[in-house]
């Protein structure tokens, strides 16, 4: 590994360090997609659970205490479900193909963050215009353009 991939490396999981601090969560979101141009996938998803398992130990005590069994059981069951079809998939696919599954995940999911819309999809026209239109004009993206609904 060369030093230009080490500090770029070093700066995107100081970056997910920070996110995780303020808010908790996110340091997947961050990682997974920037790491993925770097390094094999495989390694990349390893490494994340390694590092939000090992941040996350300290809060399971207080955790289990004050959590409502009722409203996280099915997302236990689906976790249980899907993390082997999830680890099935990623030993199996090739690196490149990955690398392009994570970052359409990732943008599937930021796209709509990003344009702020409500469940209808009343702002979806308004948000592609700024993002295919806004490097030709100067306009604030719909999100705080748009009063809330």
């Amino acid at each position: 590994m060369d030093i230009g991939t080490y500090l770029i490396s070093l700066g995107v999981v100081a970056i997910a360090g920070f996110t995780r601090g303020f808010s908790g969560f996110g340091s997947g979101l961050i990682l997974a997609p920037a790491l993925s141009l770097l390094f094999n996938p495989q390694l990349v998803v390893a490494t994340i659970l390694l590092i939000d398992m090992t941040a996350g130990a300290g809060v399971v005590p207080g955790a289990v205490r004050k959590t409502k069994w009722q409203q996280v059981l099915p997302l236990v069951v689906s976790a249980v479900v899907m993390v082997p079809v999830g680890a099935h998939f990623l030993a199996l696919l090739d690196p490149t193909l990955l690398r392009r599954i994570i970052g359409g995940l990732i943008l599937g999911v930021l796209l709509p963050l990003l344009c702020a819309s409500p469940p209808g999809l009343e702002r979806w026209g308004g948000c592609l215009e700024w993002f295919f239109d806004w490097p030709g004009r100067h306009r604030r993206p719909p999100h705080r353009a748009l009063p809330d609904v």
